[in-house]
């Protein structure tokens, strides 16, 4: 049996190391495109604002209590939201 862990020692370091060369790791990655998202659920949004979880800023810049969503834009309608934060109870 000893024998056995010395060959296996034996051929262990006559592998190649598998370590990164400091050439691989500073070659730049290639960016890859980020998709656009696409737009919201019309029946989502107004659900949300239904809801009440969707508000328009205030005059003080911040969002009213319970308020998780901003409405950034557009009549009730066509209107478009953006996560501000999440809900706490």
């Amino acid at each position: 049996m000893p024998q056995r862990k010395r060959a296996k020692a034996a051929k262990a370091s006559t592998r190649p190391s598998r370590r990164k060369t400091a050439k691989a790791s500073t070659r730049p990655r290639a960016k890859t495109p980020v998709a656009a998202r696409p737009p919201a659920d019309p029946r989502f949004v107004a659900d949300v604002i239904i809801r009440g979880e969707a508000a328009s800023v205030t005059s003080g810049g911040t969002l009213p209590p319970g308020a998780t969503h901003v409405i950034t834009g557009g009549a009730a309608d066509t209107a478009t939201i953006k996560r501000a934060r999440f809900k706490t109870f």
